[in-house]
């Protein structure tokens, strides 16, 4: 996009980027887990989902923008799908866990204990 923008005091030069939003009324669902759900793995960025047998299922999963504590996933997870977001760095596909909430974290977030 190009913009004509006043610039009385010459601080801009032509050329210059920005990062700018445009609000429109345009509605979009945006799939978000926290950063720490996310686990950057031999050059791909990994999900555990728990499946309802109380298992990790390892995806890899494409990240979109960041969002203070949380990232955007494009591909890789579906909408209302459970993410571990404790001890990332042992789960792996098949591994047994159980889901406990942290009751020191006043926003009660689940969290993965490993079997």
């Amino acid at each position: 996009m190009e913009a004509l923008i006043d610039n009385p005091s010459g601080e801009l030069k032509p050329g210059s980027y920005a990062r700018a939003s445009l609000p429109t009324n345009k509605s979009e669902n945006v799939k978000l887990v926290p950063t720490r759900a996310v686990n950057y793995v031999f050059g791909s960025n990994k999900a555990y989902v728990v499946t309802a047998a109380q298992t990790i299922e390892t995806r890899d999963v494409k990240l979109g923008d960041r969002f203070e504590q949380n990232v955007e996933i494009l591909e890789g997870l579906q909408e209302g799908e459970t993410v571990a977001v404790t001890q990332l760095n042992r789960l792996d596909t098949g591994v047994k866990v159980a889901v406990t909430t942290d009751t020191l974290d006043s926003t009660a977030k689940p969290a993965v204990k490993a079997d």
